[in-house]
């Protein structure tokens, strides 16, 4: 950039003695010499904003570019990599999917039928609810039957008593007719001897 001479030129009021178009001439060489010095400050400002920006944009280039070189690197290793064990692992997992269907298939029609019997079965609950009812009541009645065995409990409780009381008396006969046989067999046995029969 071309340095502008910044000799003191005197300002036009102060030099009365030029004519019109020189003071106009020296009017607008302070006019430009003022431009050419804010302009020079300007560019001096944008000097210390562009090259460090120019710097920054750089050094972000350079990185840019070596993290999509890296990344292109490792995205290549990744491919050729997978690849070869991905064709045969998703033609493994195509098959187990279709055998993983049949399956399900086969569960659905074994569930329709859990289903299916499981409401049989609450139809048969049902009728064992009722059974199971007519069964209580049945007992019910039983049981109000049998509350009239009592007196008759009583009564072969008394006739249990009085055949013990029978044998007893029976044992008792028993006895007194051995006594009698005893008492009554010594004299006859003596009488037999005496007698011609």
């Amino acid at each position: 950039m071309t340095q502008v001479d910044s000799s003191p030129v005197p300002p036009p009021e102060k030099a009365p003695d030029l004519n019109p178009a020189e003071r106009e001439l020296i009017g607008l060489e302070h006019v430009l010499a003022d431009f050419a010095q804010t302009f020079e400050r300007s560019a001096r400002r944008w000097e210390l904003l562009i090259y460090p920006t120019v710097i920054v944009f750089g050094i972000m280039a350079t990185s840019g570019f070596y993290l999509i070189y890296s990344l292109t690197k490792d995205m290549h290793t990744l491919s050729r990599h997978m690849d070869p064990l991905m064709a045969d692992n998703m033609g493994a997992m195509a098959g187990n999917m279709a055998v993983l269907s049949k399956d399900i298939r086969s569960m659905t029609v074994e569930i329709k039928s859990i289903s299916e019997n499981i409401k049989n079965m609450d139809t048969h609950i049902a009728q064992m609810d009722q059974t199971m009812s007519g069964i209580h009541d049945t007992l019910e009645a039983m049981s109000t039957k049998l509350d009239t065995l009592s007196p008759m409990l009583n009564n072969l409780a008394l006739m249990n008593k009085t055949m013990s009381g029978m044998n007893w008396s029976t044992g008792m006969m028993g006895r007194d007719m051995s006594q009698m046989n005893r008492n009554v067999g010594r004299p006859m046995s003596f009488i037999n001897r005496f007698m011609p029969w």
